[in-house]
């Protein structure tokens, strides 16, 4: 009786120091899983903190922290996938605006080519590319313009020349046709 009593305590005694036993071996995976989750969410590596986290929350679902951090993660995640589907769409775009843009150039189109490479420059303002080709067709339709003005020049010339000439010729003095002709 004093004795039954005496083994009922020690068995509880037993039972309570293996279960102490228990609750520290599982506070400590608890907490080696959570240190290992959180330095590999101080690394920013999202799913494999998430994966860490799930893990210690087997171990202790009342926990809040990996709660607390799983739902930080996922937002992370979230904000990256949506940044590399706005940087895949930016370079799609500027792609395609090169691509239209050396297209026009190939084709002499340089009020075409110069809005396309603007386009892709304004699109990505630190590349070089766009405002290279940019320039070299400003340079090209100067080279063009003057060329042009030259070529006028050069024909109102002639058409003066050939008036003239006609004139003389006219009033049959032929030396001065023969000049103006010459001239032209």
């Amino acid at each position: 009786t004093r004795r039954s009593s005496d083994l009922g305590k020690l068995q509880e005694a037993e039972t309570a120091i293996a279960e102490a036993a228990k609750q520290k071996e599982l506070d400590a995976k608890y907490t080696t899983q959570v240190a290992a989750a959180d330095k590999l969410f101080a690394a920013k590596k999202w799913l494999d903190a998430k994966t860490a986290y799930n893990e210690a929350l087997k171990l202790k679902p009342n926990e809040q922290h990996p709660k607390d951090r799983i739902a930080e993660a996922e937002k992370m995640i979230a904000e990256e996938e949506a940044k590399k589907a706005a940087d895949k769409e930016l370079n799609d775009k500027y792609t395609a605006a090169i691509a239209l843009g050396d297209k026009a150039f190939t084709e002499k189109k340089w009020t075409d080519a110069k809005t396309a490479f603007g386009d892709a420059s304004a699109l990505k303002p630190l590349e070089t590319y766009p405002k290279t080709k940019i320039k070299e067709i400003e340079g090209l339709e100067k080279a063009e313009a003057d060329k042009a003005a030259k070529e006028k020049e050069t024909n109102e010339k002639y058409d003066a020349a050939i008036t003239k000439g006609d004139a003389a010729f006219g009033q049959n003095d032929l030396t001065a046709a023969k000049t103006a002709f010459t001239e032209a």
